[in-house]
C-alpha cells in the first residue's frame, strides 16, 4: 500500500467534513447567554428536580422533593424523594406499585416511576402534581400522564385528564382565590397560548379529575401546533415550575432548548385574574453558571427579604437553590422597579 494514502483527496474531503462538522457541533453548543447570579446553596448530589415549599399549617419550614433513579436489571424506576434539606436525611415517598415497564429505551432498557414532581400547599395540605409513566391507572401506561397526590397520601394517585391525548409533562400549579374566598387548584397547560385548567380537588377522595374549567388567551400569538398533546408555540417557550403571586402579578419561569439541549430560562409575567394573560416575558439566562443542562423545577418569593429563590438542577445529577433580587428580576423585564 502507498505510505502517502493519507494524502488521498478524497480522505482529505472527508476528514475536513467531519472536522468542521464537529466544531460546528461544538460552537452551536456553547451560545452565549446572560448569567443570573445570587447567593447559593446545594441541596445534594444524585438527585435532581428539587421543590421547596416554606409554610405547613402556620409552621415554617422547608420540605424538599426530588426525583431519583432505581435500577434493577435493565429497568430504572423514578422515585420521589422527600429530603431534609438541613439534615440530609432522605426518605422515599411510597408511591403506587402497580407499574409495568414503561417505553423502551436503547440496548433494552425500560423505565417506569413517578417524575418531575412539583410540591405546593393547597388547603393546608402540602402536595404533589407530577408524571407518571409505565402506571396501570393511566390509560396507556406506555405514555406520561398527569397526577395528583397528597404527600401525606402518595399511595393514591388521583389521574387528571388532559384536553389533548398524548404525553403530559411540567404543568405548572397555582392557588387562586376567587372574590367569594374560595381557594381553587389551577394548572398552568400551556404557555403559548396560555392555557389555564381548574383541577380543584373535590372533599372526596376521587382517582380521576377532569379539568372543571379551561382559561385561553391567545394575545398576539399565532402559528399554534400541538405537539405531544400540548399547546407549543413556534418560539419554543415551555413551561417549567409553578408561579408565584407578586404585586405586579404572577410571575412564571420558563425554558427554551437551544441548540445540541442547551436549555435557558426565563421569566414572564401574566395578569392576576382570568383570563390569565400574559403581560410580558423577560430576557433569558442560565441560572448561576453556564451548564448546558440546566432545569428550574420550583420557585418561592421571599417576601421579607424582596427576593425568589430559584430550585433547579443540572446535568440530572445535582440540585441547587438560588436568591435573586426582586429588583433584579424586573430589570430584565425592561420594568422601572417602584
Amino acid at each position: 500500500m502507498d505510505s502517502m494514502w493519507w494524502l488521498d483527496p478524497v480522505l482529505i474531503v472527508i476528514f475536513v467534513a467531519v472536522f468542521v462538522s464537529i466544531a460546528i457541533f461544538c460552537i452551536m453548543g456553547q451560545e452565549s447567554f446572560r448569567v443570573l447570579r445570587g447567593p447559593t446553596r446545594r441541596l445534594g448530589q444524585g438527585i435532581y428536580n428539587p421543590s421547596l415549599i416554606s409554610e405547613r399549617q402556620g409552621v415554617v419550614r422547608s420540605d424538599h422533593i426530588s426525583g431519583g433513579l432505581v435500577i434493577v436489571g435493565r429497568h430504572m424506576e423514578s422515585v420521589v424523594q422527600l429530603i431534609d434539606p438541613t439534615t440530609g436525611r432522605t426518605k422515599v415517598l411510597e408511591t403506587p406499585t402497580n407499574m409495568v415497564p414503561g417505553p423502551g429505551w436503547c440496548c433494552g432498557w425500560t423505565m417506569s416511576g413517578v417524575q418531575d414532581s412539583r410540591m405546593f400547599m393547597f388547603r393546608k395540605d402540602p402536595w404533589c402534581i407530577a408524571s407518571v409513566i409505565g402506571w396501570k391507572g393511566s390509560d396507556d401506561p406506555q405514555v406520561n400522564t398527569m397526577v395528583l397526590f397528597k404527600v401525606s397520601e402518595p399511595g393514591h394517585l388521583i389521574r387528571l385528564e388532559a384536553p389533548h391525548p398524548g404525553t403530559q409533562k411540567n404543568w405548572a400549579p397555582f392557588v387562586y382565590t376567587t372574590n367569594f374566598g374560595d381557594e381553587r387548584l389551577l394548572v398552568e397547560y400551556s404557555l403559548e397560548p396560555h392555557v389555564v385548567l381548574d383541577i380543584t380537588p373535590s372533599f372526596n377522595r376521587e382517582n380521576k379529575i377532569t379539568p372543571h374549567r379551561k382559561y385561553e388567551s391567545f394575545g398576539s400569538f399565532s402559528g399554534v401546533e400541538i405537539e405531544y398533546g400540548k399547546f407549543w408555540s413556534n418560539t419554543g417557550r415551555r413551561l417549567t415550575s409553578p408561579p408565584v403571586k407578586t404585586e405586579r402579578g404572577w410571575l412564571g419561569i420558563g425554558h427554551r432548548k437551544h441548540n445540541n439541549f442547551n436549555y435557558v430560562h426565563f421569566f414572564y409575567l401574566f395578569d392576576f385574574e382570568p383570563p390569565f394573560n400574559i403581560i410580558s416575558y423577560s430576557h433569558e439566562f442560565k441560572i448561576q453558571q453556564p451548564d448546558r443542562i440546566q432545569f428550574c423545577s420550583g420557585m418561592r418569593l421571599k417576601s421579607k427579604d424582596e427576593k425568589i429563590e430559584l430550585q433547579y438542577g443540572v446535568n440530572d445529577a445535582s440540585a441547587w437553590t438560588t436568591d435573586i433580587s426582586l429588583s433584579d428580576v424586573w430589570k430584565m423585564f425592561s420594568i422601572k422597579d417602584k
